[in-house]
């Protein structure tokens, strides 16, 4: 059971052992869709509880889409870092900069970053990239790990080593022999990460 749905029942599940009939009381604190579905419904208790549990557990998955879609998507004529040409281009920093876009890219990053973890038996110690693409991404992921017991430390990278202090490209939580997650907002062919010198 996803942490989303945990969280539903543990909400309404005490609600519901209390022996209240009415789910339409429970309206005046959902969002709109969940509104929507109690006042069209003639479900019964846990019938809501499963399908509202899972309307809750997807919504950030789905929300992020529509905001990428909205949002980072564009077509034209485009040069990528690259160099290669293409006739579209996804700027992934507005909807990872966007507050509700954060929110959705830590929780759906994480899930997709643990599950890999869990199903290998990975160690991992920290998530990063070559700023400032990955940064924003890289943080909340980080952020949303916080709680688990794999929690991920963040980094970042810098195109060149300061020419001040400490001189130091990777910023951040990092340390030699970390095992890493790499990120970037869009990745073609993953050259400016290995300039970068990223592990």
């Amino acid at each position: 059971v996803s942490r989303r749905v945990a969280e539903t029942q543990r909400t309404y599940g005490a609600w519901l052992r209390r022996g209240e009939n009415d789910l339409r009381s429970l309206a005046s604190g959902l969002q709109s869709e969940e509104r929507l579905l109690l006042e069209n419904s003639s479900m019964t208790s846990i019938e809501f509880l499963l399908r509202f549990g899972k309307l809750l557990a997807m919504s950030a998955k789905d929300d992020l889409k529509e905001m990428l879609l909205a949002k980072s998507v564009r077509t034209g004529d485009f040069t990528l870092a690259s160099g290669a040409k293409s006739d579209l281009y996804v700027d992934c920093r507005v909807t990872a900069m966007d507050n509700h876009g954060a929110k959705w890219v830590g929780e759906c990053g994480w899930e997709l970053v643990r599950e890999k973890i869990e199903a290998e038996g990975l160690e991992v110690d920290a998530i990063g990239g070559m700023t400032m693409g990955a940064d924003p991404i890289s943080l909340v992921v980080g952020m949303a790990s916080a709680d688990h017991e794999k929690a991920l430390q963040v980094f970042t990278v810098r195109k060149e080593p300061k020419g001040h202090g400490r001189g130091k490209q990777i910023e951040g939580n990092f340390k030699e022999g970390d095992k890493v997650v790499v990120v970037d907002d869009v990745i073609t062919t993953a050259r400016n990460l290995l300039l970068a010198g990223v592990p």
